[in-house]
């Protein structure tokens, strides 16, 4: 394996190359910069806004709404198909290399694909919902925010694809806005108002319905600034190519099984009734979960760094600049 020393003494010499790879790190420094900023804003703004709800809703709606976002996150896993995933390896390596119209026929069909994934998802929410949160839950509260769960869940699908879609398009920083900037104090001041006005835990639900659509208008308006205009007119025929649904299955696999790895204990302690942990056990737990994600936070979060220099390094492959790709590699590691 060649050391650094031997790699830079081939960059050196050429001038255009060492002036890429200073732009193309000065443009990641910025966007992890911006990215960092909207995780630590986030972190500290939710830690108050969730003992704010703690206090004002209390312990059976907290638990009411943790219940409700058990089935999200479980049928969450099951019609994102992986295509969020997939969207920011396959739509930088279709911008990077001109192939627009297979750029569109992602776009397009992985955006249906979603759509119609999660009203299916929805309906079955619907027409089950009732009996889990019944006979499995013992939470019949549960029932009246079925349809306000389900709005979340088809919003949160679609907000995730087309931010993952702005990572393919290496533009983290205006995602970070839209989706932490505006979409997260929007959620907490409609929340605030109201509850306010009495409302209660239908306030937080809406609230979060409100701000999800806000923000996927937002992130929607971006993604068509960004994408050519060759890739907005495509034959809508064109299927999806069989790389990109073999690395979806994969990565469905692996998301159903992080999840129930994680939601193991929470679905069988999350029970209003008592039987299994009491209310304030839960809350307990949902804080100490809460710090535990926070500790997180504190360390730099690179994945979406990234996937954002991987177009530019598929395109440099592409056209031969292993130099470029090689540099990259050792940075990175």
């Amino acid at each position: 394996m060649p050391s650094v020393d031997n790699i830079i003494s081939e960059v050196q010499p050429n001038s255009t190359n060492s002036s890429k790879f200073r732009h193309q790190m000065g443009h990641i420094s910025r966007q992890s910069a911006v990215f960092f900023a909207g995780t630590v804003f986030t972190a500290a703004a939710g830690y108050l806004f969730k003992i704010y709800l703690a206090r004002v809703l209390g312990a059976e709606a907290l638990g009411i709404y943790a219940l409700g976002m058990t089935i999200v996150g479980f049928l969450g896993v099951l019609n994102g198909l992986g295509l969020p995933q997939a969207a920011v390896r396959f739509v930088s390596t279709y911008f990077a290399t001109g192939r627009t119209e297979l750029l569109g026929a992602f776009l397009v069909r992985g955006s249906l694909l979603l759509m119609l994934s999660n009203l299916i998802a929805g309906g079955a929410l619907l027409l089950i919902g009732p009996w889990i949160s019944i006979r499995f839950y013992h939470a019949p509260a549960l029932k009246m925010y079925l349809w306000l769960f389900a709005l979340i869940m088809l919003l949160g699908s679609l907000n995730t694809f087309f931010g993952q879609v702005l990572a393919g398009y290496k533009d983290v920083a205006r995602r970070t806005v839209i989706t932490n900037f505006i979409g997260s104090p929007l959620m907490m001041m409609l929340t605030l108002g109201l509850i306010g006005s009495g409302m209660g835990l239908w306030g937080y639900v809406f609230a979060q319905v409100v701000s999800g659509v806000v923000v996927l208008m937002l992130l929607v308006a971006m993604v068509r600034r960004l994408t050519p205009k060759s890739a907005r007119s495509f034959s809508a025929a064109r299927p999806l190519e069989k790389q990109v649904i073999s690395f979806c299955v994969a990565v469905f696999g692996m998301e159903f099984l992080s999840f129930l790895m994680s939601q193991t204990d929470s679905t069988g302690c999350l029970r209003p009734d008592h039987s299994a942990v009491g209310k304030s056990d839960i809350l307990s737990y949902d804080r100490r979960f809460a710090r535990s994600r926070r500790t997180r936070t504190s360390r730099p979060h690179v994945s979406d760094v990234n996937q954002m220099d991987f177009g530019t390094n598929s395109s440099a492959g592409r056209r031969g600049d292993d130099v470029r790709v090689r540099v990259d590699a050792y940075l990175w590691s």
